[in-house]
């Protein structure tokens, strides 16, 4: 136990450093660390909270974590008030992020703090009003030197924990919404934004087609995208209510990667694109964007989908693209 217990020790002692680095947007107080990446105002004795977790019913492994959990005392980090401490959106429990910021959420979860070690692209503000016509708006504001991020919350579930009638539901209305909004779009470019990948890809016929129907189609519309609309990342009680979660990936995409970024790793999703279920709503899609269906297939615009998101989240996030372009596709 005692490599874990190391290892407890110095993930503790990594959140505290970073909890009295964003000290200032914080709420004031004690805060306890819960775990190497979980933290809160404490309310309670720490002693009493962390003997409330020795529980035989969570299972031995929980167990041992819990044990190690109280040899390991909860460590605590003290952040006096300042002029403003009063403000209701003050974070009282925050997540570490994979890197190293924080995400907070207030004592009335009606917002989500995001404290980044780095700023937002210069690029975010602009990108995230143009998007706020789009989308179901939520109140947001961002800090001059774009570290600090405030988000109404979203209340609801992520569509990932819908029914499938309520995603299929959501992907068809996405579906006709893009389509209204691209007689106003004059900007055209190649549907598929990353050449080399592209070009590289020989292994698979499917690939094949996806380099033939770029080249007999051409430019096509180009629009302001979310630019990561997981179902994760679309959040609230069903289609007729519900509103996009973290832009951080927002940028210009080919008219259908919003629609399809839903669909691309969502199995139902996929089989209702391919089966013809969504057949009218693809028809309309593709005669608004003044391209070919029949070569512009559903399957070709996820293949193109997937590219695309591997290529950017190399670029931009370091992850593995043969990793993530698999996990897209298979």
């Amino acid at each position: 136990m005692s490599g874990g217990v190391a290892r407890e020790r110095a993930g503790k002692e990594a959140l505290a450093r970073s909890l009295v680095e964003h000290s200032a947007a914080l709420a004031p107080g004690t805060w306890r660390l819960l775990d190497t990446r979980t933290a809160a105002l404490t309310t309670e004795g720490l002693l009493v909270s962390a003997l409330r977790r020795l529980d035989p019913r969570r299972g031995i492994k929980r167990s041992v974590l819990d044990v190690r959990r109280l040899v390991v005392p909860p460590r605590v980090t003290t952040i006096a008030p300042t002029v403003d401490d009063l403000a209701d959106d003050r974070p009282v429990r925050i997540l570490l992020t994979k890197d190293g910021g924080l995400v907070g959420f207030d004592r009335r979860h009606t917002t989500v703090t995001h404290l980044r070690r780095s700023p937002l692209p210069a690029e975010y503000r602009e990108r995230r009003v143009a998007l706020d016509d789009v989308y179901r708006s939520v109140r947001w504001r961002l800090s001059d030197d774009g570290l600090t991020l405030v988000e109404q919350h979203v209340a609801g579930s992520p569509a990932s924990a819908w029914s499938a009638a309520a995603r299929i539901e959501l992907l068809r209305r996405m579906l006709r919404a893009t389509a209204e909004r691209l007689p106003e779009v004059e900007h055209r470019r190649s549907f598929v934004d990353a050449p080399d990948r592209l070009a590289a890809m020989t292994s698979a016929a499917r690939w094949h087609e996806v380099r033939d129907a770029d080249a007999t189609l051409g430019p096509v519309p180009w629009v302001i995208s979310h630019g990561d609309l997981t179902p994760e990342n679309a959040i609230g009680e069903g289609p007729d209510a519900w509103a996009p979660i973290d832009f951080e990936d927002a940028r210009e995409a080919p008219f259908f990667f919003d629609a399809l970024s839903l669909a691309v790793r969502d199995a139902e999703l996929r089989a209702a694109l391919l089966s013809g279920r969504l057949g009218e709503e693809w028809e309309l899609l593709a005669a608004a964007a003044e391209v070919d269906g029949r070569v512009l297939t559903p399957r070709v615009a996820l293949d193109a989908v997937a590219l695309m998101a591997a290529d950017h989240h190399h670029r931009m996030h370091g992850g593995d693209f043969d990793y993530t372009l698999r996990s897209l596709t298979e």
